[in-house]
């Protein structure tokens, strides 16, 4: 069987990631008009799509180790089989990379990369180390593909910016509406939260050196903690939830003053999105790919500073309840899926389907 379009994603395992939601999104958008087809994990398929999604088409095919050169010729016979117009690389990671390209190669078909954001190669250095460098070779084929490759499209977040041939800032991620208002009660329970990888590139030794700082003026500190755990202590003072599901950490959210996500790498940030939807006030570092205006950005690494802030937002309630309500309102846009369709345009123009 051929199928028009052809998306990859050999790295996810449940649909928690906003990237994963957007493909789909794209993927269900596409299929009225165009054959499409999932290429991803048998769990992922089994458990999650098939069920979620039954008008979409799957094929199941297992990546093996994390970096498997093997994936490229695997999707190289796959390419010839399939004979996609186009393929989509859902991420950048080395496996559904490479697999992609295989395709792309085999079934001379243009592959459109889904970037998101671009790794931060001096950051990764200073945060992670020797383990930073690697995984920021781990990525390069990928944003260095282009080169390469003519025929190979790299799409970023909107407010990436990031300028180059065939570049393109046009990935809009949208929310469902029902994420919003999820908690209407005004109680307050946590004074601040964390929502992400309790990694160092996401910040979260940072956010634990905040929020001590703040815990030294106000001795009784609510802190709320969600999300998987790696080789990071927590203070015994937190509240941590774990890998809480999605009713749970909507319900924290919401229940939430202040939300600090003191992230170096973020594509759009679903999570702080969501921090808006529910009236919990955003503070971060000041990263170009973030869209919003109703949050406060602070200078990257400036724990003092953030600290600040964020023991104004706390002492002052009539300030705080404003920005969250413009936020939430802010945040409303992001509901709709209109500008969705200026990416599909592109990956319709650039596959060469007519689907009217």
């Amino acid at each position: 069987m051929t199928y028009d379009l052809i998306f990859v994603d050999l790295e996810s395992e449940n649909l928690g990631g906003g990237g994963v939601r957007h493909y789909i999104e794209l993927a269900n958008i596409l299929s009225k008009n165009a054959k499409i087809c999932i290429i991803a994990k048998s769990n992922f398929i089994k458990n999650v799509l098939v069920n979620q999604y039954p008008n979409l088409s799957f094929i199941k095919y297992e990546p093996g180790p994390v970096f498997n050169p093997k994936a490229f010729f695997d999707g190289y016979k796959y390419g010839k089989k399939l004979i996609p117009k186009a393929v989509i690389s859902t991420t950048l990671f080395f496996n559904t990379y490479t697999f992609s390209q295989g395709i792309s190669i085999s079934a001379k078909s243009p592959l459109i990369i889904l970037m998101y954001h671009h790794p931060r190669f001096f950051i990764r250095i200073k945060k992670m180390g020797i383990k930073g460098l690697a995984t920021y070779i781990f990525y390069s084929p990928s944003f260095l593909s282009r080169y390469f490759f003519r025929n190979n499209y790299l799409f970023y977040t909107y407010s990436s910016n990031i300028k180059g041939k065939n570049i393109y800032n046009n990935i809009w991620i949208s929310i469902d509406k029902k994420v919003c208002n999820h908690d209407n009660t005004n109680y307050k329970e946590f004074d601040l939260c964390f929502l992400g990888r309790l990694s160092k590139m996401k910040g979260f030794d940072e956010f634990i050196n905040t929020a001590e700082i703040i815990k030294n003026k106000i001795p009784g500190l609510k802190v709320a903690v969600i999300g998987k755990k790696f080789n990071i202590d927590l203070p015994s003072w937190f509240n941590y939830f774990g890998f809480a599901n999605e009713e749970e950490k909507l319900r924290i959210l919401s229940r939430c003053k202040v939300f600090f996500l003191p992230s170096h790498e973020e594509g759009f940030s679903i999570a702080t999105l969501e921090a808006m939807c529910n009236g919990a006030v955003p503070v971060v570092w000041d990263l170009r790919e973030y869209p919003f205006k109703n949050i406060i950005k602070i200078k990257e690494g400036d724990i003092n500073k953030a600290a600040n802030a964020i023991i104004d937002l706390l002492n002052d309630d009539k300030t705080r309840n404003i920005i969250a309500s413009k936020a939430k309102e802010e945040a409303l846009i992001y509901t709709s899926n209109n500008r969705i369709n200026e990416e599909i345009n592109t990956i319709l123009k650039i596959s060469k389907l007519d689907t009217t």
